[in-house]
């Protein structure tokens, strides 16, 4: 990892860890971009991606969630948010780190790339501050009916009633990570075929001590408590109408449901409230990391050419719907 790691306090007094990659002396700095991560990986996993844009000119930033990576603050906390409330504190940590990236960097345009869970992050911030950055790139996401979150919500608050807020929940587990998998099977060498085609990036996330690893109940709740929210058709009017917005997904990524569907249904949200400048790109064959696909360079320059028209570095983009 090349990037420079630094330690900042949240809300609620805790140690969040960062990871920020500055461009070389002589590249010329044109924007800024803040990374999301997803659920049970980590930021030192962008480390190519984020010397990418250090010499397309992109200052990154990017914070490990409370729970993951090096933002823990005991082993037993490994996928786990907090007490209460983890949502909004995981939230307001990616916040803080944005008003970090403000502070030390007024003239430039700030961006966020997220991904998995970390897109559902960025939809759910775009809809409080959205006015603060000048663009989003949502890498993986989806959507869930209200009724199922509910369902779903119903489900952890038992499971807490009996195992409490630290169990490693193995059935909401199998319930996501191991549902994802199905459509591999049978035959796929390891539980996280449905990531990549590339075998060497799925080697490296199972071989990761800090990757793949099964949260907690707590977790659990958490994250259903924010998908109600963000799932919510109410919450699309929230976001400002002039943000950017790319939408972007591997086509057999399960993520996004047969052919991207689950993707195309939260871009004809966005459409809906009248965003205006929102586009969706589908990755013929890819999986769910479409960083670590097999034609991620392909990818990297999507991103990368995307970025530069909301820069005003290029006069029409590349991507067509």
């Amino acid at each position: 990892m090349r990037g420079s790691r630094y330690t900042f306090k949240s809300e609620d007094y805790r140690d969040i860890s960062a990871v920020k990659w500055i461009p070389d002396d002589d590249t010329e700095v044109i924007g800024a971009v803040q990374i999301i991560h997803g659920m049970a990986e980590h930021m030192e996993r962008y480390d190519d991606f984020a010397l990418f844009l250090n010499r397309k000119g992109f200052v990154v930033i990017g914070n490990d969630h409370r729970g993951h990576g090096k933002s823990l603050e005991a082993e037993s906390d490994t996928g786990f948010f907090s007490e209460e409330n983890g949502w909004e504190k995981a939230l307001h940590d990616i916040r803080k780190v944005t008003l970090q990236l403000k502070e030390q960097h007024r003239e430039l345009p700030i961006f966020i790339i997220s991904h998995s869970m970390g897109s559902f992050f960025a939809r759910d911030y775009i809809s409080r501050w959205g006015d603060d950055i000048n663009g989003v790139i949502l890498s993986g996401t989806g959507n869930q009916k209200t009724f199922m979150v509910t369902v779903l919500q119903f489900l952890v608050k038992i499971e807490i009633l009996f195992r409490g807020l630290r169990h490693r929940s193995t059935f909401f587990d199998n319930l996501s990570f191991g549902s994802f998998n199905k459509p591999f099977e049978p035959g796929a060498p390891t539980p996280f075929e449905w990531l990549s085609r590339d075998r060497v990036q799925v080697d490296k996330y199972v071989d990761d001590p800090l990757c793949g690893f099964i949260c907690t109940t707590a977790h659990f709740r958490d994250l259903a408590q924010g998908l109600k929210r963000v799932c919510d058709p109410s919450l699309y009017s929230q976001v400002p109408k002039n943000l950017p917005i790319l939408l972007f997904s591997g086509d057999e990524d399960p993520v996004g449901g047969a052919k991207g569907q689950l993707v195309r249904e939260v871009y004809e949200n966005y459409r809906r409230v009248g965003i205006s400048d929102v586009t969706m790109e589908l990755n013929l064959g890819g999986r769910h990391e479409s960083l670590n696909e097999i034609n991620r360079d392909i990818v990297y320059d999507v991103f990368l050419q995307w970025l530069k028209v909301h820069v005003g570095k290029k006069d029409e983009i590349l991507i067509q719907e």
